[in-house]
């Protein structure tokens, strides 16, 4: 149980040469053999492969037009009504120090929310208006790695994913040049051609 980068026996822990997020998205037979992606290395060898598997994803998203994260590819979106309801809330909540005219104006914000006059709003409502989830599921979002993998399989099916775990096991050569890998570890291991 050595780093398979530096030999190392200290701190090693495991990394995924085809990171789990793609992985994932494959058909149930290319994952039923994902242990062979799996290796030891320590924890700066870690750290240095992890860096390297970065630059690979970022270049995976140019090419396959799947940003790795942005605002508008995020699993959540903000909705600002809700926001600024929240806000107002927990500015009630805390309390100390409001004027009147502005305690006046947070209390309709969060009437108006709540569907009620202000003169019925109660503490517990005003409570749990301020512990109101803002986000809102973004319906047009795709991880980056269902979209590359789908692409991957709409251009070259099976063969096409074989070649991508390929990708991922040449470019951990490349980077890391491990000298300890296990013996029968390759960059074109296929379990279903034995």
């Amino acid at each position: 149980n050595v780093c398979v980068v530096c030999g190392s026996d200290r701190d090693c822990i495991r990394k995924s040469i085809v990171p789990h997020e793609y992985r994932r998205q494959f058909p149930a037979e290319l994952k039923e053999h994902a242990s062979h992606d799996v290796l030891l290395l320590c924890l700066p060898c870690h750290q240095l492969a992890s860096a390297h598997s970065d630059r690979l994803k970022s270049l995976l998203a140019q090419e396959y037009s799947a940003p790795l994260s942005s605002a508008s590819n995020s699993r959540f979106t903000q909705d600002h009504r809700m926001s600024r309801v929240k806000n107002c809330a927990r500015a009630l909540v805390k309390g100390q120090g409001i004027p009147d005219e502005r305690r006046k104006e947070l209390m309709a914000a969060v009437a108006e929310f709540l569907r009620c006059t202000p003169e019925d709003i109660t503490p517990d409502m005003i409570q749990e208006a301020a512990e109101i989830d803002t986000r809102l599921q973004n319906s047009e979002f795709s991880p980056h790695a269902e979209l590359v993998v789908r692409a991957v399989r709409e251009e070259g099916g099976r063969q096409g994913l074989l070649e991508f775990q390929r990708r991922w096991r040449q470019h951990f050569l490349d980077t890391m040049n491990p000298r300890f890998l296990p013996e029968l570890w390759s960059v074109d291991h296929n379990p279903h051609q034995l």
